[in-house]
């Protein structure tokens, strides 16, 4: 699934995809394999299980706002892909966001590609890089993640995505 807007004028491209794997990896262990090969300004946000990848309007805000903080040197973290996680988490609490999205090995990932002034098959190709690794790439559940989300927060499912893109709000504003 891909997603193309503008930030300021630039472009940036989203794709989210599943990914399975016949035996179980960490998601650190995954970030290391592929960080060094990605090109410049393409990032990649994992999810230690696919449900937990956001509704597709709660990932565009959460890297419209990663984006934003790149483009104004404002970022939360140094590393792009700890943003979305965080927007997403609604916290500026790494450890916390981390162990909610980041901590389990699987064989089941949820993975963010999103790029700034990039060319969509550049995304494309961070995608890619999973499937050279042995990866099945497949569609995210977005049935799943809603009632995932809706039994984190205590909020009924139709409104998750309202209720996540306010909680990015407000931490968007304390950047």
């Amino acid at each position: 699934m891909m997603v193309e807007f503008g930030v300021k004028g630039e472009r940036v491209v989203v794709r989210v995809a599943c990914l399975k794997s016949k035996s179980a990896v960490c998601p650190k262990d995954l970030v290391r394999s592929i960080q060094g090969r990605l090109p410049e300004n393409v990032w990649v946000t994992l999810f230690d299980e696919c449900r937990k990848i956001p509704p597709l309007e709660v990932v565009v805000s959460a890297v419209g706002y990663t984006v934003r903080g790149i483009m104004e040197g404002k970022t939360i973290s140094r590393d792009p892909s700890l943003d979305v996680l965080l927007y997403v988490n609604g916290s500026r609490n790494i450890g916390e966001a981390l162990k909610a999205f980041f901590s389990s090995c699987t064989e089941s990932f949820g993975v963010v590609a999103f790029s700034l002034g990039r060319e969509p098959r550049e995304t494309a190709e961070a995608l890619a890089l999973f499937r050279e690794l042995g990866f099945e790439e497949s569609e995210p559940d977005l049935l799943g993640s809603l009632n995932f989300y809706s039994q984190r927060l205590g909020v009924p499912a139709e409104k998750v995505p309202g209720y996540m893109r306010a909680r990015m709000v407000y931490l968007a504003l304390e950047v």
